[in-house]
């Protein structure tokens, strides 16, 4: 029977992080007065700033990877010249 492993709890957990920025962006952008009309929208300028969000932390997570790993070679490199 294979084990599971359990992934270590982080307190940023990118659907936490997004679901705060989009609660965040409706509480700013609350309507005047409440229609029909304007909490369709509303909402679904929510579910628009959620998708987006989302889509940015997957994109930037695999972009700091690669900057890490270009700084890190680049620290390798110049390690490697300093010493004789």
């Amino acid at each position: 029977m294979a084990k599971s492993r359990a992934k270590p709890r982080t307190l940023l957990r990118p659907g936490l992080l997004t679901l705060a920025l989009a609660l965040g962006w409706a509480a700013q952008h609350e309507p005047p007065a409440f229609t029909i009309g304007s909490v369709g929208v509303w909402v679904l300028g929510m579910v628009t700033t959620f998708i987006l969000v989302r889509a940015t932390l997957a994109f930037l997570g695999p972009l700091l990877a690669v900057c890490g790993a270009l700084v890190e070679r680049a620290r390798q490199n110049q390690n490697a010249e300093a010493e004789p």
